[in-house]
């Protein structure tokens, strides 16, 4: 059991939080200035290459069918990033993680927190949208969860973020990305 996604104890959402936030080197108003890391500028240029060498992956059925690659939004330097089952249809269309309804949420959970998509990083386990009827992806409600098969392919691009981001804290949001380790 991996002590990190798992408690025996109940604690309070607010103190896991700021328990969390502190031992990242961060405060409720976000990362201390003493507690940056990295260069920005090299890790920005590492994620560009690693989507510029995936952005036109067709490795899966997934590649076939999507409207936009939606490989990760946010700051390179993240002490926290957040990791999603994939892109819905709202961010198929803009090509970025979580700008439909989820994402209003997630957005107005990580202002509560202190965090924004400026300071964390948002990215999914696969990077194109898994549709019900990929040959209709005009539909609205068109999405299912990804495959494990799916995932496994997409794998070793999240796999890649995750080492140049570095983060402290990795939030897995839903099932697929609960189950997943990188």
């Amino acid at each position: 059991m991996d002590p990190l996604l798992h408690t025996t104890r109940r604690t309070p959402a607010k103190d896991l939080v700021a328990g969390g936030l502190q031992s990242a080197g961060m405060t409720s108003s976000g990362p201390r200035p003493e507690a940056r890391r990295g260069d920005d500028s090299k890790k920005a240029a590492a994620l560009q290459a690693l989507y510029e060498k995936y952005n036109t992956c067709t490795r899966c059925p997934l590649g076939n069918s999507r409207i936009k690659f939606v490989f990760g939004v946010g700051n390179p330097d993240a002490r926290v990033l957040f990791i999603g089952e994939g892109p819905g249809y709202e961010e198929d269309r803009r090509g970025e993680p979580f700008v439909g309804k989820a994402g209003q949420l997630l957005d107005k959970m990580m202002a509560a927190i202190g965090l924004s998509r400026q300071t964390a990083y948002i990215a999914n386990i696969v990077k194109c949208h898994p549709m019900v009827n990929p040959q209709a992806p005009e539909l609205r409600g068109n999405d299912r969860p990804p495959t494990p098969e799916e995932v496994e392919t997409c794998s070793p691009i999240l796999q890649q973020q995750i080492a140049i981001i570095h983060p402290k804290i990795i939030v897995t949001l839903g099932s697929p990305s609960s189950r997943r380790r990188a």
